[in-house]
């Protein structure tokens, strides 16, 4: 057998190396797929820089992540967004007080869940013990200090949404008007939503009352709230993923 020329040596070698460094660069490579029938979002990370238990948990932090993109948690929020694909803006907010699942056994008469059912407010307080669990887990959230204005954009308009939510079940088991008066911070309702307590004045049933104050007054109190927000931080967000190695990818699915 004719030995091997030594260029071709090199080749082989060469060769050997790089399939041996891209096997290792796919081997310490993680990627998330999540996708729903209208969306798909992958992250692709290196483990030896963050594990994927903690990237998980960070992902809910995403521009990109809102309930429609079906990134499954349990936190006991919701997460939303003022666009989609694109994201602009972001927000986690409390579970509403009328969610019912007949699918979850903390609910109870789910077919019958309005304001006038003996249930209800049984299954209100079930929504804001979500919720504020979900507060709780953002507040001790572990993460990186390049998302820490990330985490700061996001939990106060949490903390408004959640006590948004507290409000309205307290008035709804005494129908005390001066509850909705209280002030969180500098957002005063009396001040901000005037025309929405006269309103309320002249409702002439806990029904009525009921649907001004889960639309207009609720409404009125988080418009004030998103007021003094600005955008979600995506340059945090970005510094994040490239002090960690992190790629995610987004895409809406168009119409077949």
């Amino acid at each position: 057998m004719k030995p091997i020329p030594p260029r071709f040596k090199f080749i082989l070698l060469t060769f050997a190396i790089l399939v041996l460094w891209a096997t290792r660069l796919w081997a310490r490579t993680v990627t998330l797929t999540f996708s729903t029938d209208d969306t798909n979002y992958t992250v692709s990370f290196d483990p030896s820089k963050i594990s994927e238990i903690q990237m998980r948990e960070l992902v809910i932090l995403s521009p990109f992540v809102t309930d429609y993109a079906g990134v499954p948690h349990s936190k006991g929020f919701w997460i939303g967004a003022s666009t989609k694909g694109a994201v602009q803006d972001k927000v986690l907010f409390a579970v509403p007080l009328e969610y019912c699942s007949q699918d979850d056994t903390a609910y109870t008469s789910c077919q019958t869940n309005d304001i006038s059912s003996p249930t209800f407010l049984r299954n209100a307080e079930v929504n804001l013990e979500k919720s504020r669990r979900g507060l709780e887990w953002l507040q001790q959230l572990d993460h990186p200090q390049e998302l820490q204005h990330v985490v700061d954009y996001l939990l106060p308009r949490l903390e408004i949404s959640v006590w948004i939510e507290e409000i309205k079940l307290r008035y709804y088991k005494t129908w005390d008007e001066h509850i909705l008066k209280e002030v969180h911070e500098d957002i005063d309702s009396a001040r901000l939503c005037p025309d929405v307590l006269r309103k309320l004045e002249t409702g002439s049933s806990n029904e009525g009352k009921y649907r001004i104050v889960r639309f207009d007054w609720a409404n009125c109190m988080l418009g004030a709230a998103n007021c003094r927000q600005g955008n979600y931080p995506t340059e945090s967000w970005n510094s994040f993923l490239k002090a960690y190695g992190v790629n995610e990818h987004y895409t809406e699915k168009g119409p077949d």
